[in-house]
């Protein structure tokens, strides 16, 4: 009876509270586990961005360069790779040979995450804030776009910091918090768009949560708080930038092709193929099994979970424009997927520890299959491809053309002035060629499984023969293969 009483009451507390209550991992081991947790995340995501920059990061800081000033980000760059936060911290970045230093921001944003994303779990105990810390710290999406000059990361960051506070303000309301609540909703916005995946979730939870603790008018003055400020903001830059959006080119690809791929990537799976599917199904699933475990411990957490998972990715695409659509555009969504699934490895941990374990592990090598490329490769290895061109060529003023003169050309730009020897080396667009071909061509692919011809004819006539493949990480930069003139071969 007395063990019954208790289980009674532990239940009735967490349901009170949307706390469970315990936990297996002591504190002095949880609290050196959650640190070295983080600081292999932080090692992970700077080792990531050692690499040179591709074409969406140089494209946003030169175009910021070109403004007169930093108003401009609002009123003058209407395009889909303006990420306004990331922007203005490139605007006032000078140019530099420091690839790191174009991405502090997003790797900074990035640890920080892995710190939110536990201490959000650690509701649900400590096993499921360290199975947070891991899935966070490990992820392949998110190293990649923690270490990327791009606003996905600073996104993630803010989504997560509304949670926290959001739950501490509730807990003990104070005019500080609501505050630092919108700030963080408004920083958010300003970061990339997809953070409104999280920030319907947090309306609709926050709604929820204000009015069943304060009432109907208390609820409504805490909600004006939290989201007036956020509110306004977008509404304003709806009007000023975000309605005269011009999208950049990419892949077409399918609705379900697309989301698959996401899915299947971000447990460490692959990105086309039998096996994406199969993941991605398991991955969705493992997201309803989440929601059903997090709504069982007493926590309205599920609410957001729901929408910022499934909800508002789905009603994206199916009311806005999808014509041009990327895993990236549900990174945010599944940065929550991977959180809610930590409520189901500490509910699983509650009956064997080792299997909660192994689930663990085999996510952490999955994704770390994934990000062993982009360590050693990197997003493209063009400075490679160019010190090639100068040091083998054979005329006196070696000249390179490629298939793509808007993403390459920018590319090649842009590192020639970062290598030695770059003022030697001329890039000549296509429609150049018809004076003198080039001497050099560089063929670019996002396709994990490409195979460059063993020659190349261009405009039907000119043959070209393949020299060397510079392979690259997936999902961020290309596989580049680079051509000779078979004249100047001869």
């Amino acid at each position: 009876m007395a063990a019954k009483h208790k289980r009674s009451l532990r239940a009735r507390t967490a349901q009170r509270t949307g706390i469970a209550i315990g936990g297996r991992v002591p504190l002095r081991a949880f609290t050196i586990a959650i640190g070295m947790v983080v600081l292999v995340g932080a090692v992970l995501r700077i080792w990531a961005a050692r690499g040179e920059l591709w074409l969406d990061e140089i494209w946003s800081f030169r175009v910021v360069h070109l403004l007169p000033g930093p108003v401009g980000i609002l009123t003058g760059l209407h395009q889909d790779n303006n990420h306004h936060l990331n922007s203005l911290y490139l605007y006032f970045l000078p140019e530099t040979t420091h690839w790191i230093l174009y991405r502090l921001h997003s790797i900074v944003a990035g640890v920080g995450s892995i710190v939110l994303a536990a201490t959000i779990a650690r509701q649900a105990g400590r096993t499921a804030a360290l199975a947070a810390a891991v899935m966070t710290a490990s992820s392949f999406f998110l190293v990649l776009y923690s270490s990327e000059a791009r606003g996905y990361s600073l996104a993630i960051f803010f989504a997560l910091l509304c949670v926290v506070l959001a739950e501490r303000d509730f807990k003990e309301p104070r005019r500080t918090r609501g505050l630092a609540f919108a700030a963080a909703a408004t920083l958010g916005i300003c970061s990339h768009t997809t953070f409104l995946h999280a920030y319907a979730g947090l309306g609709l939870w926050t709604a929820v949560r204000a009015l069943r603790t304060g009432g109907m008018r208390q609820g409504l003055t805490d909600l004006a708080r939290f989201h007036a400020l956020p509110l306004v903001a977008f509404s304003g830059l709806y009007a000023i930038d975000l309605q005269f959006i011009v999208k950049g080119g990419g892949p077409l690809t399918t609705i379900p092709e697309v989301m698959a791929s996401a899915l299947s990537v971000a447990f460490g799976g692959p990105a086309g193929g039998v096996g994406r599917t199969s993941l991605a199904l398991g991955a969705a699933l493992a997201g309803f099994v989440s929601l059903r475990t997090i709504k069982r411990a007493g926590s309205d957490l599920w609410i957001l979970f729901a929408v910022a998972i499934f909800g508002s990715p789905i009603a994206m695409v199916m009311l806005a424009d999808t014509s041009l659509l990327f895993e990236r555009y549900f990174v945010v969504a599944l940065t929550f997927l991977l959180l809610a699934c930590s409520w189901t490895i500490a509910a699983i941990s509650s009956r064997s520890i080792v299997a909660a374990a192994v689930l663990v592990t085999l996510y952490a090598g999955a994704n770390a299959r994934l990000i062993q490329p982009l360590l050693e490769l990197g997003r493209g290895r063009y400075l490679e491809a160019l010190a090639d061109v100068a040091a083998t060529s054979t005329r006196s003023v070696p000249t390179l053309g490629s298939d793509h003169d808007f993403r390459q050309g920018r590319v090649v730009g842009f590192h020639l002035l970062h290598m030695k020897d770059g003022d030697r080396v001329s890039y000549q667009p296509r429609e150049t060629w018809a004076g003198t071909r080039p001497e050099w061509i560089l063929v670019h692919s996002q396709d994990p499984g490409f195979t460059p011809k063993p020659r190349l004819m261009v405009e039907g006539q000119w043959p070209f023969v393949f020299t060397k493949l510079y392979p690259a990480s997936r999902l961020s930069g290309w596989t580049l293969a680079l051509y000779h003139n078979e004249a100047d071969v001869r």
